[in-house]
């Protein structure tokens, strides 16, 4: 691999995490603030409960 395609590699490796990344930021700050108003057991509990029916 040259230079030129380790660079467009990271580049894509980049783009793709700076797409990625805030969306799950996003997520985490939304349970985070579920897990405060209503407690870590219970969201657990419910995020379980999701999780078995798919």
């Amino acid at each position: 691999m040259d230079a030129d395609q380790r660079a467009l590699s990271a580049a894509l490796r980049n783009y793709a995490f700076i797409e990625h990344f805030p969306d799950i930021a996003r997520g985490h700050c939304r349970v985070r603030r579920l897990e405060r108003i209503y407690g870590k057991e219970r969201i657990r509990a419910e995020y379980d409960f999701i999780a078995r029916q798919l």
